[in-house]
């Protein structure tokens, strides 16, 4: 009887862990060389250390499977070197997100963000524009 606990207690918790695990979005790309490769792109400059930054990405997460795959959405984490050197290149603000087109010219950016209709009124004017 025991071992028929334990054991129905192991399937419960994985059971449960990996339905806790297909609740997550999906991971954010980091390949930054994806700018430029002839498909328009969405870069969110992530810096985990800023609640404005985890607001953006929270809101985006709520956005994404309506942009996907049509828009590319990257992000650049702001505490890896890559990350750090493509906001640098740019001039990129933490918690930003900045529209590139098919050839990797930047074509707007949206910082200081206030609310999920704000970034979603930003994607419909910068992005939904190059994507057709």
């Amino acid at each position: 009887m025991r071992k028929l606990i334990a054991f129905g207690t192991i399937v419960l918790t994985i059971a449960v862990v990996v339905f806790m695990l297909s609740r997550l979005p999906p991971p954010y790309d980091t390949d930054l060389a994806k700018v430029g490769a002839g498909q328009v792109a969405a870069v969110v400059v992530h810096d985990h250390n800023t609640v404005d930054s985890i607001v953006l990405m929270d809101d985006l997460n709520e956005i994404r499977r309506d942009w996907e795959p049509s828009l590319v959405l990257l992000m650049a984490n702001f505490h890896h070197p890559d990350g750090r050197a493509f906001a640098d290149r740019y001039a990129l603000p933490r918690a930003s997100l900045s529209i590139f087109d098919g050839r990797g010219e930047l074509i707007a950016t949206y910082a200081r963000h206030r609310d999920r209709e704000a970034l979603v009124s930003f994607l419909e004017q910068q992005a939904r524009p190059l994507m057709y």
